[in-house]
């Protein structure tokens, strides 16, 4: 009888350490759902410290009169806030932000985290040039660089790491830094 005793509480305690991992794995899940992925939400010239207090993801401060970039310290999203130039990138692993004398100067990014077969990265891209269209982007040098499309002559185009397209905003096309390529 005093093994079936000690038996009853070994199951006892399993079960209730399975349950406690249980409720945390489901927190932890509720956590994330709520919380949302990192972001980096951002508009082109604005103070480092309000970008950086209005996103999500973690990224160090400026350096005081410095031209530099930081990274964030997770993968993140990027939110171009603009009421008429704004766009949202999917997850990136690849994400710099430039800034000069403690203002954001420049972004350079890949909006992925994973490598991609080139039906997921012509989604990809195709959502973004959308986006930059529908905002009032226009593609910076159409003659020699056009837009992406997903046709069989810019898959074969695709397959040459050589290759770039590039969009600009209209508000700072003179600025030189405002270049978005793939």
């Amino acid at each position: 009888m005093t093994v079936q005793l000690n038996l009853g509480s070994s199951r006892r305690e399993v079960s209730i350490t399975l349950l406690a991992v249980l409720l945390a794995a489901i927190m932890y899940w509720i956590a994330q759902s709520v919380v949302g992925e990192p972001e980096i939400a951002l508009i082109y010239g604005e103070p480092w410290e309000d970008m950086r207090q209005r996103s999500s993801a973690v990224i160090p401060a400026a350096i005081p009169g410095h031209y530099a970039f930081h990274i964030p310290k997770s993968d993140a999203r990027l939110r171009f806030i603009d009421p008429q130039y704004g766009f949202i990138t999917l997850l990136a692993r690849f994400f710099t932000i430039i800034f000069d004398n403690e203002r954001v100067a420049n972004i350079r990014m890949s909006p992925q985290i994973e490598p991609l077969l080139l039906d997921d990265a012509l989604e990809v891209v195709l959502d973004l040039q959308d986006q930059w269209r529908r905002q009032g982007w226009f593609v910076s040098d159409p003659e020699s660089d056009p837009a992406l499309a997903d046709t069989p002559q810019w898959r074969a185009q695709l397959r040459d790491i050589n290759t770039a397209t590039g969009f600009m905003c209209p508000t700072v096309q003179n600025k030189g830094n405002a270049f978005i390529s793939h």
